[in-house]
Parts: C-alpha cells; sequence; structure tokens
C-alpha cells in the first residue's frame, strides 16, 4: 500500500527542529511477570541436550546446564530465542529459510531449541541487503525479478537485511521471505520503520506483525569467529498531527542485552552490528529519524574490540569513522538500498524500474567478507558492472549541458567543464586519480554534491518516479578541472580508485573536444 507516513526529513522539518526523543516503547523491568520461562537446547542429531548454549528474552542472557536446561524470566511480549553458537547451525523453514530461533513468551510449556552441529569456516562472505522495501505487489515482482537476474553464482555463507524489508504492507511478508529464499542462504533480518505497525497505539503493538513473522527484533548469532548483533533502534514516539514519529534510539533494554552479551564474548572475536538506522548520517545530520541518539552507549560497551557497524535507512551510501574516547576510529557504513528511489523509473525494456539512488549509486547491496577478525565490503550493482561512473559537467548551464555523456566538448568551453566521478561505495578513505591521455596526473578533490546524471534521469522521469524522489548530495563523488589545452580530438580520462580497504579499482572514460 501507499506510504501515508511523512519522510524523515518532513518529520523534522515539521517539528521545527524541537522533536523530542523518548524511550524504546518497549515493557520495562517493572512491567513484566515473574513468571518464569523454561526449555532446553539439545542437538538435533542425538538428542542430547546442549550445556553453555545462550538463550535471551531480549534483555537477559542465561546459559543451558549441564542437561542443556534453561530458566529466563519473560521480557514482556518479547521473544524467547537462543544465540546460535560458532559451529553450529539452526533448523530452517524450508520455504523461507529463516533460521528458526525463537519462540513466543509461554510459561505453560517447554520452549525448546534444536542445534545441528556444522563446519564454519573463519573466511567467509555474508550478502547484505537495506531497504528491499516493495510497497505493493508490483514492486515485490520487481525485487523478484532482480533476484533472478543478479543472484546466479554468488555464495555467501548466509544474509542479512538491515530493516524496510516492506514499504508499511505487511501482508507482504510471507510472499516477500518466500522470493528472498530462493537466493538459497540462510537469512537473517531485523525490522525498519516501515516494517513496523504506526497505526498500533505504542511501540509494543507496533511489532506485533513483526514478531508474528521473525520473532525477536534485537538478537544476535556467532559465525566463525565473528559475532552478529541485529539491533532494533526505531524508537516509536506516538502520534502527533494525524501522522506517527520515529527516531533512532537503542535503548536501555537493548544496550542491557548487548551488555549481558559482550561480557560473555571473547575480547578478540569480530564484532558485527547491524541495525536499521544509522549511528549517524551525512545527509540528515540533524534529523532525530536519521541518526542514533544512544550511539555513544553502544560504543563505549564494544570499546576495543574489533567491530565495525551496519545501517540502511538512507537510501544513500556513506562511509563515516567514529571517534571514540579511546582514541580510535569506529568504522560505521550505510549500505545502499536495494530498491534504490523506492524502484521509481524510468523503466528498462524489461519493464523494470532503474531505481537509480539518490546520491547517484545504481540499487544495489553489499557483500561483506570476513577474515577472522578482520573484514572488507564490496558493492553489488544491480544494473551496472563498474564500481564508478565518470562523467564531463558542466555547472554552466548557458555554456553547455548540465552532464555530458555523448556530447562533444567545444575548446571554448573547456574551461567550464569538470570531470566527476561516482564511486559508488566511497568514502573518507576512498582516493581517485584521474589522467587525461598526454597530461600528468592528478588527485580528485572529494565534493559533496548531487550527481548530475541522476539530476537529469529525475528531471525526465515523469510519472514513473515517486513524488518525493529527488537527487541528493553525494557523499562519494570527486572532482577535478579539465585541461583547458586540450586539442581537438578524441581523449581518454583514466581513472584509478583506491577503496575504503586499499583494493584497486580502475575505468576510464572516452570524450571528444571540437573546435569552437
Amino acid at each position: 500500500m501507499a506510504n501515508l507516513y511523512p519522510s524523515r526529513r518532513d518529520l523534522f522539518r515539521m517539528s521545527g527542529g524541537a522533536l523530542a526523543l523518548g524511550s524504546l516503547s518497549r515493557p520495562s523491568s517493572a512491567q513484566t511477570s515473574q513468571t518464569t520461562i523454561r526449555g532446553n537446547v539439545r542437538d538435533a542429531a542425538t538428542g542430547k541436550g546442549l550445556a553453555g548454549i545462550r538463550v535471551s528474552n531480549g534483555r537477559e542472557i542465561t546459559a543451558t546446564d549441564d542437561a542443556g536446561r534453561y530458566a529466563l524470566p519473560p521480557n514482556g511480549d518479547a521473544s524467547i530465542f537462543v544465540i546460535k553458537p560458532a559451529g553450529w547451525s539452526a533448523p530452517r523453514d524450508p520455504k523461507t529459510m529463516l533460521p528458526r530461533i525463537h519462540h513466543q513468551p509461554d510459561p505453560a510449556r517447554s520452549l525448546d531449541f534444536a542445534l545441528e552441529r556444522t563446519t564454519e569456516d573463519t573466511c567467509f562472505d555474508v550478502m547484505m541487503f537495506a531497504d528491499p522495501q516493495p510497497s505493493n505487489s508490483v514492486e515485490l515482482e520487481y525485487l523478484r525479478a532482480q533476484i533472478a537476474n543478479g543472484f546466479s553464482g554468488l555464495r555467501a555463507a548466509f544474509g542479512l537485511t538491515l530493516g524496510d524489508l516492506v514499504g508499511d504492507d505487511h501482508a507482504l511478508f510471507e510472499r516477500y521471505n518466500e522470493v528472498i529464499a530462493q537466493i538459497g542462504a540462510p537469512w537473517w533480518n531485523l525490522p525498519g520503520n516501515h516494517d513496523l505497525d504506526f497505526s498500533a497505539p505504542d511501540g509494543v503493538a507496533a511489532r506485533a506483525p513483526w514478531r508474528r513473522v521473525f520473532g525477536p527484533t534485537t538478537y544476535a548469532f556467532e559465525h566463525g569467529q565473528a559475532t552478529f548483533i541485529m539491533l532494533d533502534n526505531v524508537d516509536w514516539l506516538g502520534h502527533q498531527d494525524g501522522s506517527h514519529r520515529y527516531a533512532g534510539r537503542i535503548g536501555a533494554d537493548n544496550l542491557a542485552f548487548v551488555e549481558a552479551l559482550l561480557s560473555d564474548t571473547p575480547q578478540d572475536r569480530l564484532i558485527v552490528l547491524c541495525m536499521h538506522i544509522p549511528l549517524i548520517s551525512m545527509a540528515d545530520p540533524l534529523d532525530p529519524g536519521s541518526n542514533t541518539a544512544d550511539r555513544d552507549a553502544l560504543l563505549a560497551l564494544v570499546g576495543d574490540r574489533p567491530c565495525a557497524s551496519f545501517a540502511g535507512h538512507m537510501h544513500t551510501t556513506e562511509h563515516h569513522y567514529i571517534l571514540l574516547s579511546n582514541g580510535a576510529l569506529h568504522h560505521h557504513h550505510i549500505l545502499t538500498a536495494l530498491s534504490g528511489s523506492w524502484w521509481s523509473g524510468p523503466f528498462d525494456p524489461l519493464g523494470l524500474p532503474l531505481a537509480q539512488s539518490c546520491d547517484g549509486s545504481p540499487n544495489g547491496w553489499h557483500v561483506l567478507s570476513i577474515d577472522g577478525a578482520n573484514y572488507t565490503t564490496r558493492f553489488v550493482s544491480a544494473r551496472e558492472p563498474a564500481q564508478m561512473r565518470i562523467m564531463v559537467a558542466c555547472d554552466n548551464p548557458d555554456a553547455q549541458p548540465r552532464s555530458i555523456a555523448t556530447s562533444a566538448i567545444t575548446q571554448n568551453k573547456l574551461q567550464d567543464a569538470q570531470f566527476l566521478v561516482n564511486v559508488f561505495d566511497g568514502g573518507p578513505r576512498t582516493t581517485v586519480e584521474a589522467c587525461v591521455s598526454g597530461c600528468s596526473p592528478s588527485i580528485m578533490a572529494r565534493s559533496f554534491r548531487a550527481d548530475p546524471l541522476t539530476e537529469d534521469l529525475f528531471r525526465k522521469a515523469g510519472a514513473s518516479k515517486k513524488p518525493w524522489v529527488r537527487a541528493e548530495p553525494s557523499s562519494h563523488i570527486w572532482q577535478a578541472t579539465l585541461p583547458t589545452d586540450l586539442a581537438p580530438g578524441l581523449h581518454r580520462l583514466n581513472v584509478t580508485v583506491k577503496n575504503e580497504y586499499g583494493a584497486l579499482h580502475q575505468s576510464a572514460l572516452i570524450f571528444e573536444v571540437i573546435h569552437s
């Protein structure tokens, strides 16, 4: 169904910049019953109880005894879940590939879990999605077509989706899961703001559709030498002025869960923090709905462990390096939206929307590659095989078309022209070097500006574009001036990118200069 709610930017503007941050609308310790939840964790092959397996109610964590038994207080309506340890796998639903790690709280029966012994490499890949966000069955078919066309030959240990699985229509959850299951990998999910029912009276009720299908909204699991912490940081603030309000906040219960988890986690394990709303964003640095208010408390719990964090929500790609109190830098990566510009057109010959992201990246996903406690990421475009787009542009609309793809440049317009490189997954540690044939190479400057080809694309898209979609300033564009003494003829612009992890990517653009 259509999105009836204001955008995150509109929420902040409508509040006059003074939107108050509340605490997460979840039950506190005082609200929970003292009735005990009990169960056991067993080896699926032998039926024997497993000792030392951690089980949680989303706030407290306990470990099973020698017979595999556990006991926990309930945490309101929060799911009871097992924290999958390394070397074990949870049974998967064959239709959806969702790991079966949870039960709804029920003191009247034994809530039991089964785990299967498996072999896990310490070097592995993870597919990471953000904001697939189909809002109706037609857009879900776009997603299905893209998965059918884009995932052959990919190998990953599992996949993650960092929220906004759907766009407000929670009846799509079941079909969405079946579509994602066609990738063939176990899939872990956390909720975004569009996955919650904001017509509900409070944050607990808002999460009911999610719990029915996916179980816990915050949980964790291990794989290899890494611990993945899936955090629900969408803070429901209630109804105001006929619409809903939310903000980024992890909250006391979730912080208590992280603290309990890390207290029993070896210091040298890689910690992968996953959430929907970014810890910090460049596109909306003052918007409470686009930043996490208590990020410092979370990062203080992590301390000096090897750690990276990932988010979605923004429909842009951003890298941030957050200064910690110990002087270290924490890497926070906002991932490209799989839906790009919310499945906006124009359409390609197959009838699929181009869905170009607002910051000029193609829609797509990321691959997280882990090697022990080390990691890298790479962007995978749903459409363009390259890691960058090279453009020649002119900011003087009277001198030349704003973006030049196929047209030649007259000699007297060279002074108005620039060459731009949109490095789709670029960030502060990315360097870009360019060289026009016959000229000395130069280091390009990072520029916070809109992608001109994306501006043109959206300007011409007409009714195929969602009404709120527009080109946004991008955090990953580099620019430099063209030499003004280029002779008429064909020229080659060679570009070398060294990405955030030191890997090199190269591409080139052929352009033509003609007489004035």
